[in-house]
């Protein structure tokens, strides 16, 4: 009736063994009669004859005869103990019992059993109740035999506790003419965890793999809200299409420098940046070095980028006529790209060539062009989350072509000018095929084009002066540029297996306040060197940009 107990022998008494309420029998010999529990039974050996459990049966022992529960059993030895307890008659559970089942997720197959030579009654009201092993990854469709009747099964078992594993998993009954079942199900679609458009998305290319894939098993084993959001934000790709936004804002750069070549070429003082070789024939080389960094803020969806620029351009023109010119450029750069929110990078090594015209009508000004950038980028995505930690990277190329104009009336007074003009240009990207590679995380892409028109409304300034006997002209720009069409790159992407999902970059400013300042002095009879400033502020981005020029005529 109270304290505890441990028979070890061969125990051959007659008649039933009770244990009390707050009694506890520990079996692992043998017991020739019956028992009746009202404590702690734990039965490690053989009881010969029937047992009636209203406490709480334990262990992965034997009953010769019948069980009935009216209170708890749990095969095993308690937390983390896979054991079967074996009765060889019937087995009945009543309405107010519950069997404490464990499973090993990680592990399917691996549970507790109670294993019935005879018929197993489940009575209305009989319930089960899960103890899952932690720290292991639970598998869609796996299957824990909790219960196995040789003559069949009756009832069904009512779900106590917490049946979920996961926000996404849980564990459902399931029978047979003979078995009950525990199995690994999924209690919620992943897309109903997404928070964001690009969580969703990328939530859904997930949703798509197959149920026992490893990254469907491994988002599905996140272990909150939070997580699944955070893991999805890793897997969305978006540093594909925000390096499309970076090299649709930055294309400015080529436009920025044809127009100046061009004013340049007119002798205008407005003109800053390339540096020129003017030889015979009209004829003439130049060169521009760029530097430039900036940002595009996170819209809620897309997270933050930043972007750095380097390199140079070069040209050739010639003059057609006393009012005109025709060119070539080409030049090199480099972009980087950082999404430090995805813990993404990109770096790309650009190739560039373009051709222009342009002519000047008294004091009308028309200049047009064509450029084609080719983008080889390497990407870099590190993904770091429970149950994953790897690196994904790609190595792709992009095409950008745009193609533009400006118009412009340059008014003269004595030492200065005012030049009012408006741009247009339409830029393209087109991305062949996107194939990352890395582990279960990667991703493919093919054939995504972006198209933006960029419009720019402003006015050029210049004055000169004299200092130390050397010409210096101060110059300037401020302009308001618009974007429209597409602002929010997107691409298509997939992971292996699944279905494709549409993930957004960060997006362009719309609206932006274009400026520019610098200097240029005379420094002898036949060459002059220029700094420039160029930028454009933006509510939610800054691009800014140095340009350094030297002019040697001859």
């Amino acid at each position: 009736s109270g304290g505890s107990e441990l028979l070890t022998g061969d125990n051959s008494f007659t008649g039933p063994t009770g244990i009390g309420a707050n009694g506890a029998l520990v079996l692992t010999g043998a017991l020739t009669g019956n028992a009746i529990n009202l404590g702690l039974l734990a039965d490690n050996g053989l009881i010969r004859g029937s047992v009636l459990n209203n406490g709480l049966l334990l262990g992965n022992g034997r009953i010769g005869g019948a069980l009935q529960v009216d209170g708890m059993v749990a095969p095993g030895q308690g937390a983390g103990s896979f054991q079967t307890l074996t009765v060889a008659g019937n087995y009945v559970q009543s309405a107010t019992s519950r069997y404490l089942a464990q499973v090993d997720l990680g592990h399917p197959g691996t549970s507790s059993l109670i294993d019935v030579g005879g018929h197993a009654s489940l009575l209305s009201g009989a319930s089960v109740a899960v103890t899952a092993k932690p720290g292991t990854l639970y598998s869609v469709g796996s299957r824990y035999t909790v219960l196995d009747a040789a003559k069949g099964v009756s009832g069904t078992y009512a779900l106590a506790g917490d049946m979920a594993i996961s926000p996404i998993l849980g564990l459902a009954a399931a029978y047979d003419a003979r078995h009950v079942y525990l199995d690994v199900v999924q209690s919620r679609p992943l897309t109903a965890v997404g928070g964001t458009p690009n969580q969703v998305a990328a939530l859904g290319g997930v949703q798509s793999l197959a149920p026992t894939s490893a990254l469907f098993t491994v988002l599905a084993n996140q272990p909150s809200d939070a997580a699944i959001r955070s893991a999805a934000d890793q897997l969305s790709g978006e540093i594909h299409a925000s390096v499309q936004s970076a090299f649709l804002s930055d294309s400015h750069y080529l436009r920025d420098a044809v127009s100046a070549r061009l004013r340049q070429g007119n002798d205008d003082a407005t003109a800053a940046g390339p540096s020129v070789q003017t030889g015979a024939n009209g004829q003439a080389w130049w060169g521009q070095f760029i530097g430039a960094w900036g940002h595009n803020d996170g819209d809620g969806n897309a997270a933050r980028s930043r972007q750095n620029l380097g390199g140079f351009l070069v040209g050739h023109d010639i003059a057609m006529g006393q009012a005109s010119r025709f060119g070539i450029t080409a030049g090199y750069t480099q972009t980087a790209v950082n999404v430090d929110g995805r813990q993404s990078s990109a770096n790309s090594d650009d190739l560039h060539l373009g051709a222009y015209v342009g002519s000047q009508l008294g004091n009308f000004n028309l200049g047009m062009g064509v450029a084609w950038t080719r983008h080889e980028i390497k990407t870099r995505r590190l993904i770091a989350m429970p149950y994953l930690f790897d690196e994904a990277r790609g190595d792709y190329t992009t095409h950008t072509s745009q193609a533009f104009g400006e118009a412009s009336y340059t008014y003269h007074f004595k030492r200065s000018v005012l030049e009012p003009f408006a741009q247009a240009a339409c830029v393209r990207t087109y991305t062949g095929t996107v194939r990352e590679q890395g582990g279960i995380e990667t991703l493919t892409g093919h054939n995504d084009q972006h198209r933006t028109f960029f419009t720019t409304l402003g006015a050029r300034a210049a004055t000169w002066f004299i200092a130390n006997n050397n010409r210096i002209t101060a110059h300037g720009m401020l302009g308001w540029r618009h974007a429209s069409d597409y602002v929010r790159p997107q691409d298509a992407l997939a992971f292996d297996g699944g279905n494709s999902f549409t993930t957004t970059g960060v997006p362009i400013a719309r609206n932006a306040l274009a400026v520019e300042a610098g200097l240029t002095a005379q420094v002898s009879t036949s060459a002059s060197l220029d700094l420039s400033y160029q930028g454009q502020v933006a509510s939610h981005a800054l691009d800014s940009g140095f340009h350094v020029g030297f002019n040697w005529a001859f």
